[in-house]
């Protein structure tokens, strides 16, 4: 049987059991609240709209500098400061424990930033001695 004959004999199959295979579009029905959904949606989106125009200004006042200019020993005296300020609270507490890993990674974290910002102009030896206090070396 060829795929035609297939075809035909399934029309024909279905035209006998009287069911109408004709494809119409059929309209959807209104649904109850509709239009408060509408209104709904549109509010929403007026809001987000409003939220990102004031994120946008914030990163704007972000972006501007703040008038702060530090130099690289206030930069290597606060970054020192906050080493040992957060070395000295993990000694306090069991080493392992959670806030002893929390204390050193601010350590860390600290060290981190220090180096980032003074990448290129660093003195001799501040990277091995911040990085000796962050292990609680003297």
């Amino acid at each position: 049987m060829t795929n035609a004959q297939r075809q035909a004999a399934f029309r024909a199959r279905r035209k006998a059991s009287g069911e109408s295979v004709t494809v119409t579009k059929m309209s959807l029905p209104v649904i109850d609240g509709y239009d408060e959904l509408v209104l709904e949606n549109d509010r929403l989106r007026e809001e987000l709209a409003q939220v990102r125009r004031e994120l946008a200004e914030q990163h704007r006042a972000f972006r501007e500098p703040v008038g702060k200019k530090w130099s690289y020993r206030q930069l290597t005296a606060l970054a020192e400061r906050e080493i040992r300020r957060h070395v000295d609270a993990a000694v306090g507490c069991g080493v392992g424990s959670n806030e002893w890993l929390l204390r050193s990674g601010y350590a860390e974290g600290a060290l981190g930033l220090w180096y980032d910002l003074t990448c290129g102009w660093q003195g001799d030896g501040d990277f091995a001695r911040l990085q000796a206090l962050t292990r609680n070396e003297k």
